[in-house]
């Protein structure tokens, strides 16, 4: 059986949550993944500061977070963090 790998674009993810893009829009990402994940490729979301704050301490490559939150990472910004996670999955 072959296994497959499912790379989007953090631009693609960003228009399919209808958010507002900012990082590189050619990012890969392979996968969803919890805010403590280490994974560089993967996407996690912050709804609240406490797992922003999460998020940011690990490796994750990438977060969604709510309108208005401060993201040092590359991130997609929209409405409801979780709505739109959940979207992705």
């Amino acid at each position: 059986m072959e296994s497959r790998t499912t790379t989007w674009t953090l631009g693609d993810i960003a228009a399919l949550v209808n958010g507002t893009l900012c990082g590189p829009a050619d990012m890969p990402i392979e996968r969803p993944v919890p805010s403590t994940s280490n994974d560089a490729q993967g996407i996690t979301f912050a709804e609240n500061e406490k797992f922003l704050a999460t998020a940011l301490a690990s490796k994750v490559g990438a977060v969604i977070v709510n309108e208005g939150m401060e993201c040092e990472k590359p991130h997609i910004a929209v409405k409801h963090a979780r709505a739109a996670f959940g979207k992705l999955l």
